[in-house]
């Protein structure tokens, strides 16, 4: 995910968790909310503590939760999707913090966990879009939230014509 945002090699990992820390800080009550509770709140935002750079990473501190999608997307203020093996447990994550016009990019993210690690998919544009899987049921309740439905709408579409199409060949 650092190589994604174009953060160094190295010691772009311990930024990425410095903000995903803050931004679960920043807005505790929101997440603890969406979590259910205080104590998946803590188990899902100790992924996120790490002291030093050089300290050593186990398992424990891998960034493997998916429930740390929304909190990414909400980071860096763009669309993040998740894409499985099991095209049903394909979601797409769109910051309910702020707006494309707040972002500095609008493009996605694609992001693919397997064996709690994550890997960076490169998508190719069709038109102008990128296909995006549904969006993650998270309600985009507030104006600046809302300004994402017409910047991913197609790319929405692009993905459920081809998952369409995957289902009509497999007939």
């Amino acid at each position: 995910m650092a190589r994604a945002l174009g953060y160094p090699d190295g010691s772009g990992w311990f930024q990425v968790c410095e903000e995903l820390a803050a931004e679960f800080e920043g807005n505790r009550e929101d997440y603890q909310r969406q979590l259910g509770g205080e104590e998946e709140f803590q188990k899902v935002f100790s992924h996120t503590r790490v002291a030093r750079v050089n300290q050593k990473i186990t398992p424990s501190k891998w960034l493997s939760s998916t429930d740390l999608v929304q909190v990414i997307s909400n980071s860096y203020n763009r669309p993040f999707a998740f894409i499985s093996q099991d095209q049903v447990a394909s979601y797409s994550y769109l910051s309910v913090t702020g707006g494309p016009k707040e972002s500095s990019c609008v493009t996605p993210i694609y992001l693919h966990n397997a064996n709690s690690h994550w890997y960076l998919l490169e998508v190719k544009e069709e038109n102008g879009a990128t296909p995006l899987p549904r969006y993650f049921h998270v309600k985009l309740s507030n104006k600046k939230a809302m300004g994402w439905w017409p910047k991913v709408k197609r790319s929405l579409q692009i993905y459920s014509n081809a998952a369409k199409g995957k289902k009509k060949e497999e007939k």
